[in-house]
């Protein structure tokens, strides 16, 4: 496979996307490369969900995820709560080949892959980065991304407000099993 040089990442994440409440959103740019493992990005809660006015109660992130040159590896951008990255984050020391495994362990059971989970319903994992001028891979409702981004999330919270965490990590799926590529990319983010 062919290793990229420079991805461009930029995302924007807004806590409450409304005309009639206040919004307020976190935007980051930087870089990185994959020698740095695991990545962390962003802590951050958005308020409870309104069950009535969901589209204006809930959380978006949004953003670009790009690559200067032409690449074949995917990265995997993650956004979960407290719940699962606990043992997503826990796990990132494990030693040996099967690192990206013991990460997503938990995260595979419940979130969506059009290949490997049709069946789960989270929306948590974008493979980045996205190709110049598209929407990244994983979109499956082109309907729902914010014009003029590669990705959206929409984050719902129903019962009560968590802690939502956001990383990038050198893993991606071949046949559904999860491997990592460290080492052979770097990052430019603005986020």
């Amino acid at each position: 496979m062919k290793a990229f040089q420079n991805v461009v990442f930029a995302f924007t994440t807004v806590l409450s996307l409304s005309f009639v409440f206040p919004s307020f959103a976190i935007h980051l740019q930087g870089s990185w490369r994959t020698t740095e493992f695991f990545h962390f990005l962003v802590k951050f809660g958005f308020q409870r969900t309104n069950q009535h006015d969901r589209s204006n109660s809930q959380g978006y992130i949004f953003g670009n995820i790009t690559s200067k040159s032409n690449a074949s590896i995917a990265l995997t951008f993650v956004v979960v709560d407290k719940s699962f990255f606990l043992e997503y984050y826990g796990n990132r020391t494990t030693i040996g080949e099967h690192v990206c495994q013991s990460m997503f362990a938990k995260i595979d059971t419940i979130a969506f892959d059009a290949s490997c989970y049709k069946d789960n319903k989270e929306d948590f994992l974008r493979r980045i980065p996205c190709p110049i001028g598209s929407l990244c891979v994983d979109e499956d409702r082109p309907e729902m991304v914010v014009p003029g981004y590669q990705f959206t999330y929409g984050v719902q919270d129903i019962n009560q407000p968590r802690f939502w965490y956001v990383s990038m990590v050198p893993c991606y799926r071949v046949n559904c099993t999860w491997t990592h590529e460290i080492g052979r990319a770097s990052c430019r983010e603005r986020v």
